[in-house]
């Protein structure tokens, strides 16, 4: 039969925690003394819960998954999938001189009309 004991810090209520991290972008706190579960690695620091946390709450800023984000942001036509250079070009601000000439043009042409 295999030993079924557990290292102290395997209870919610240990004292020593990790932060986890998976492809997607999402953050968990995980008892130190146990093996990341498949698809997570370990980020950030190792120690008491409320330091994990707090890494986890300055890190996680979005809470969707990277995929979703990333779908979402290549049917706007921001980001490529899996990139972070914009395709949205800037819009060109007409010169003030040139909207100064067509303001004047406007007005010339409604004192002509008149």
């Amino acid at each position: 039969m295999s030993d079924l004991s557990c290292p102290e810090d395997f209870t919610i209520d240990g004292e020593v925690f990790q932060v986890l991290i998976n492809a997607e972008e999402q953050y968990s706190v995980w008892p130190a003394g146990q093996p990341a579960p498949e698809g997570w690695s370990r980020t950030g620091p190792v120690g008491p819960k409320a330091d994990c946390l707090a890494y986890v709450e300055a890190h996680w800023l979005d809470m969707r998954p990277k995929s979703l984000r990333d779908s979402m942001a290549a049917a706007a036509g921001a980001v490529e999938p899996g990139g972070c250079h914009s395709k949205v070009p800037v819009p060109e601000q007409p010169n003030r001189t040139i909207r100064k000439h067509r303001v004047a043009t406007a007005r010339k042409q409604k004192i002509r009309q008149r």
